[in-house]
């Protein structure tokens, strides 16, 4: 699930990186991919991660439905 709290450092250093004039809809994005790659983060600390060989098992068995 999706963290509901990011890091205000995280948002304000990926906003610096944007030009002048950005669209609301850019920096929204933007801010969800951070929420994204917090949760990710988060998600690998509490080691709730699967294995490289377990991903591609798993997703040669989705090719064959």
């Amino acid at each position: 699930m999706l963290s509901t709290t990011i890091r205000t450092e995280s948002v304000i250093e990926s906003l610096r990186d944007l030009p002048e004039r950005v669209s609301v809809d850019e920096i929204i994005e933007r801010i969800i991919v951070i929420a994204k790659l917090d949760d990710a983060l988060e998600q690998a600390a509490l080691g709730k991660v699967s294995s490289h060989a377990n991903v591609m098992n798993q997703a040669k068995e989705w090719i064959k439905r």
